[in-house]
């Protein structure tokens, strides 16, 4: 019996749920963006913070607002990093997620005459993925 399009979505959750050897490639490039996004934040709070308050003062701004304006492009910075990190990882995981996913489902077949892509192009391709997402969000924003 055939299910109907819209519970794919469904099917694949369980699956997933049901597949712990998935879980670890799934969330992986999230744990590695969270640690990038607290360092980021951390180094953009202690170098960028001071440096950008300081300049706003010396071209004459109020204190106050030089600090308000510091904190708020501190924290901006640190976003926009952490997106981009998150986009150009997205989509290498993305593939080690599939490949992992049809080596669960029995067909390591798939594989044996599969020429693998090259790391460097799994790099531009999610390097280009994440300008592409970047640039859509400031396009929305």
């Amino acid at each position: 019996m055939l299910l109907p399009p819209a519970s794919y979505p469904l099917a694949g959750a369980v699956y997933f749920l049901v597949h712990p050897g998935l879980w670890c490639t799934a969330f992986c490039p999230f744990l590695v963006t969270f640690v990038t996004g607290i360092i980021a934040l951390i180094l953009s709070l202690v170098i960028a913070l001071p440096a950008q308050a300081h300049a706003f003062i010396a071209i004459k701004w109020p204190a106050w607002l030089a600090w308000i304006v510091g904190i708020i492009l501190s924290l901006v910075e640190s976003a926009i990093l952490t997106l981009i990190v998150f986009a150009i990882l997205l989509p290498i995981f993305q593939d080690a997620l599939f490949d992992a996913t049809l080596k669960a489902r029995g067909l390591q077949r798939l594989f044996k005459n599969r020429k693998r892509p090259n790391d460097v192009l799994l790099c531009f391709r999610g390097t280009s993925a994440g300008i592409f997402l970047l640039w859509f969000l400031i396009l929305t924003q």
